[in-house]
């Protein structure tokens, strides 16, 4: 029954999405069903936060359409139409962390643009909170490792701190800091 629900709802029973509330109805419909008259049931209402991206994209500096994953608590991108700005490259330091470190953005204009980040070693969220404290508008960061692109959180506390971003392959990340 759960994987019906499942399927009928794009896949999906996470909290917050359709298919937890269809799942909910239906344990409490068996419920009363079959226990109603041996005891009283309820809802218990449950709280928590909850974010989803419904559509993310990422256009390179080719023009091309790229290749890019959303991260849970992802700032959203002003609407309708997102961020358009200049990419700007970012050191790379695989040993300490590339963006991580205040002295890694001396010398970077990011006011206004896209810092382009590899990925690794740090907290994502510190290098986006020194990104945006620099002036960038957004970030894309690379992975640090080819293949496919995994996801991640920037955590709950720090939803609104943190500029848009997205993540895309190494091989882009590569490509466009070369360019």
């Amino acid at each position: 029954h759960f994987q019906k629900i499942a399927r009928d709802n794009g896949g999906n029973r996470a909290y917050g999405l359709p298919g937890y509330n269809a799942s909910m109805d239906f344990v409490l419909e068996r419920a009363v069903k079959r226990f109603g008259k041996h005891m009283d049931t309820h809802v218990q209402e449950f709280t928590h936060l909850f974010e989803t991206t419904r559509k993310i994209s990422l256009t390179g500096p080719d023009g091309k359409d790229a290749v890019v994953v959303a991260l849970m608590y992802n700032t959203a991108t002003p609407l309708p139409g997102g961020v358009t700005a200049a990419l700007i490259n970012t050191p790379v330091d695989d040993t300490r962390g590339s963006g991580c470190f205040e002295d890694q953005w001396t010398g970077i204009d990011a006011k206004g643009k896209i810092a382009l980040i590899k990925r690794g070693v740090c907290p994502i969220a510190d290098k986006l909170k020194l990104a945006k404290a620099h002036g960038a508008l957004a970030a894309v960061l690379y992975n640090q490792v080819s293949g496919e692109i995994s996801g991640a959180t920037l955590s709950a506390e720090n939803i609104g701190k943190l500029e848009p971003v997205g993540v895309t392959s190494l091989e882009n990340g590569l490509a466009w800091s070369k360019r």
